[in-house]
This record gives C-alpha cells, sequence and structure tokens, in this order.
C-alpha cells in the first residue's frame, strides 16, 4: 500500500517537477530491488507479479503526476484571467472617476447659466437648472421625473412631439 501512496505524498508535496522527479527514482529503486531479487536468487515475488505490480504503480503514478500538471494550468490560467480582470477593474475605475469629474463640470455650467435648462429623456424631464425654476415658477420636485408634455400648452403640443420624435 505505501508504494501506491508514495506518488500521491510525492506530489502533493513537491509539486509537478519534484513529484516527478522523486517518483521516478522511487520506481527506479522499486525496479533495481526486483531485478537484485531476481539475480541473488531470492525468489521473493514471481516475474508476473513484479511485471504487474510496476505496471499498476506507473500507473498510479501517472495520476497524480497529470492532476499536478493540470493543477499548474489551472493556476496559470487563473492568475492570467485575475491580471485581465484587475486591469479591467483598473480601468473602469479610472473611466468611472473621469464620468463623475465630467458630469460634475457638466451641472456646474448648467446650474451656472444665465439660461434655463431643462434636459428630457424619453420624454421624461432629468434635470433642471435653477434659472428654469425660478422662469417657469415650479420647484424642482414638481418638473423633475415629469413628462415634459405636461407642461406644453396644447397649440404647441403636436408640433413640439413632431419635433422631439424626429430628433431621436
Amino acid at each position: 500500500l505505501w508504494a501506491f501512496v508514495f506518488p500521491l505524498v510525492a506530489f502533493f508535496l513537491l509539486g509537478l517537477h519534484g513529484g516527478s522527479v522523486a517518483v521516478v527514482l522511487f520506481l527506479l529503486a522499486i525496479s533495481t530491488f526486483f531485478v537484485l531479487d531476481l539475480q541473488y536468487g531470492l525468489n521473493h515475488y514471481t516475474g508476473p507479479f513484479e511485471a504487474r505490480f510496476l505496471g499498476s504503480l506507473v500507473t498510479v503514478s501517472l495520476i497524480p503526476f497529470f492532476f499536478a500538471l493540470l493543477r499548474r494550468r489551472f493556476q496559470e490560467a487563473s492568475s492570467r484571467k485575475k491580471a485581465d480582470l484587475e486591469r479591467t477593474l483598473s480601468a473602469l475605475e479610472e473611466a468611472t472617476i473621469g464620468m463623475r469629474e465630467s458630469e460634475a463640470k457638466y451641472r456646474d455650467v448648467v446650474e451656472r447659466a444665465s439660461d434655463g435648462i431643462l434636459i428630457v429623456q424619453e420624454r421624461l424631464i432629468r434635470l433642471v437648472n435653477t434659472q428654469l425654476l425660478r422662469i417657469a415658477g415650479y420647484t424642482q420636485d414638481e418638473l423633475v421625473g415629469h413628462e415634459f408634455t405636461e407642461f406644453l400648452h396644447e397649440d404647441v403640443l403636436e408640433d413640439t412631439l413632431r419635433r422631439y420624435q424626429d430628433r431621436m
């Protein structure tokens, strides 16, 4: 049993390269033992048993070798993916900071404008500046989130909607 456990432990403790060297040396030692056993006529084991034993030992040694190889490849791939994700995350963070700075500048320009400005998205009023609130006499809560058509006179409603659709 110890002979079959050795390759598993060797690869686990020593990794792919060290485990491979240890298992090859171990297989050479076992093979040498069998050869010496036959040469000196000790005959502890029969030839077919030795062949089956060595064959099964080689097979058992290959299994942890391939698992160690797969583990190393998985770790390398994971490291590359992690590095890619970190670069992507860093780029997204920089873009987010840039967008926030740009949005702050834009809001500042809109708020300081002497003209009344409102921004409409999907027919809803999303942003109004203080100058428009002063001109129109509404509060921000009364305008933001409502459809802009609620505040248009019926004489200009159809023409304004057509121009709005043409621009979308």
